[in-house]
């Protein structure tokens, strides 16, 4: 979902919320369980949509992506790319 459909979500809750307190100032109870049914699927379909992309997880920008990738495939002369020549080299 985009940023726009999300704001659309969120309108629509909104105007669920409106539609609850009419019901309840109008008592017009059929109207109430119209309300409450629209937000009870609103709700799932959120709580839905933020766990996907909870799932996702984080993306790095193209910069960091480009960086990673580069660093991936190593120098391009044929060295190591360790250049600290003959040093003995200390595990941490």
């Amino acid at each position: 979902m985009a940023a726009p459909r999300l704001l659309i979500v969120f309108t629509l809750a909104v105007l669920g919320v409106v539609l609850v307190v009419a019901a309840l100032a109008g008592g017009s109870w059929w109207l109430l369980a119209v309300a409450v049914l629209a937000l009870a699927i609103g709700t799932v379909v959120a709580v839905a949509y933020f766990g996907k992309t909870l799932a996702q997880g984080d993306k790095p920008d193209p910069v960091t992506a480009a960086r990673l990738e580069e660093d991936d495939e190593g120098p391009r002369d044929g060295s190591s790319g360790d250049d600290r020549g003959d040093e003995p080299r200390m595990a941490i």
